[in-house]
């Protein structure tokens, strides 16, 4: 079979109609449907096998025009068959940036989700059990939830949140457009509530480095009564895969490269054609190699940025505003060396808002950075300005995460005085 080549040009072409219940005998490349309230704007790329990828979203940046259809172009790299497909939710709320597929009070997006797949797979002779969502952060939250609905499909997905527990700006972003805070949703669309019932295999993987979601899982771990076993965690039908790569600026965005996806094709066949079931004998090699060249490609990108960074501070050259916050989003995740840089070019000022740090000078003295960056702290609050008001949060998280007793009181005091975060006097 001779496949067309896909072009940007081609995505971005006007959408034609399909009715779900009569599919035509060829599905357009860009087509659309409606659902009850649901806009779905999909892409489908036919392919020679019988296997289909569903790409799914994530958060989306306002700015960013729909629909986006994220990792399109890993069909040059599939036999299969590709589904990406945009979240009605943005389409309703034109000011949210999360959607998770939800839906409204009287109906559920992810089931709309499921039967738009179920009837194009079905169509083009595709088993449910050779399915493979796939997604990042809030995507493959939406990925693990939809495979309830099939049979024997494959879930994977990258630093996913866990419904309904997200982070809090999150929530704000959500509650702000429709109403309702995430905790309050149908507690059909909570993860834990996704594994129940479930037969599908569910693969997550999940940098130890960003501490945002380390946590999550970890919480997400607990509360199913799975406990960790390495980097490479099964439990029944849920396997975890930990990796650690600091990443630039954030590690959460340690997403896969073309090359790693060649390497994770290799383990869905082998789950998906292969049938061969989801063990650490089977598999812990296969896990171990993805894990490492995971770790080298995101770490030799970071000490390249790294490198940069000391040569600007060495030769005195002014950090904009969007270097500076690349800093301060690793030093949120708990990162040091980001924390010693920063306070290095407030030191040289050579940034475009710039802290006197002479007066806290002596404290680098201290080998402990706990006691440098109290210092810090403490003298960027009594300055009074509410202009580094995200430094002081950023600053204080990582200790505060690690239940540090004096970052803990001043954590406590940018929550009581709404600085840096929401107010919340509790």
């Amino acid at each position: 079979m001779i496949l067309p080549t896909i072009t940007k040009e081609m995505i971005n072409e006007p959408p034609k109609e399909v009715d779900i219940d009569c599919l035509p005998q060829i599905i357009p490349l860009r087509f659309f449907t409606n659902i009850g309230t649901a806009h779905f704007e999909g892409l489908f790329i036919v392919g020679d096998s019988p296997v289909l990828y569903v790409f799914l979203p994530a958060a989306r940046e306002l700015s960013a025009s729909l629909p986006r259809f994220i990792r399109w172009s890993r069909h040059s790299l599939i036999q299969g068959s590709v589904i990406c497909i945009e979240d009605p939710m943005y389409y309703n709320y034109p000011n949210l940036k999360f959607g998770y597929f939800i839906g409204n009070k009287t109906e559920d997006y992810t089931k709309y989700l499921a039967l738009v797949i179920k009837k194009i797979a079905f169509h083009n002779n595709i088993p449910e059990n050779n399915i493979i969502f796939y997604g990042s952060s809030a995507g493959g939250t939406v990925g693990i939830n939809v495979s309830k609905y099939f049979n024997n499909s494959l879930s994977f997905s990258i630093n996913p949140q866990i419904l309904p527990k997200v982070p809090r700006r999150f929530n704000d972003n959500f509650k702000e457009n429709i109403g309702t805070d995430l905790t309050k949703i149908n507690s059909t669309h909570y993860t834990k509530n996704a594994l129940s019932n479930n037969n599908s295999k569910i693969i997550i993987m999940c940098n130890k480095q960003s501490i945002e979601d380390f946590r999550t899982i970890a919480e997400f771990m607990n509360e199913n009564d799975i406990e960790f076993d390495s980097e490479f965690t099964i439990k029944n039908n849920v396997a975890i895969i930990l990796y650690s790569s600091f990443g630039n600026p954030n590690p959460h965005n340690c997403f896969e490269t073309p090359a790693l996806f060649k390497l994770l094709q290799v383990l869905f066949n082998k789950l998906l054609i292969e049938k061969i079931p989801l063990n650490k004998d089977e598999y812990s090699e296969m896990v171990d190699a993805i894990v490492s060249v995971w770790n080298e490609h995101h770490n030799m990108i970071y000490n390249e940025y790294y490198s940069f960074i000391d040569y600007k501070i060495k030769n005195s050259y002014v950090f904009d505003e969007n270097e500076i916050k690349n800093l301060k989003n690793h030093i949120y995740n708990g990162n040091l060396n980001a924390n010693k840089k920063l306070s290095e070019i407030y030191d040289k000022k050579i940034c475009p808002h710039i802290i006197d740090i002479d007066k806290i000078k002596n404290n680098t003295l201290y080998p402990d950075n706990i006691k440098y960056m109290i210092a810090t702290f403490d003298y960027i609050w009594n300055l009074n300005t509410n202009c580094y008001d995200d430094d002081l949060f950023n600053l204080i998280m990582p200790y505060a995460y690690y239940k540090d007793p004096l970052s803990l009181v001043r954590l406590a005091r940018l929550y009581r005085d709404g600085r840096g975060t929401s107010k919340d006097l509790k």
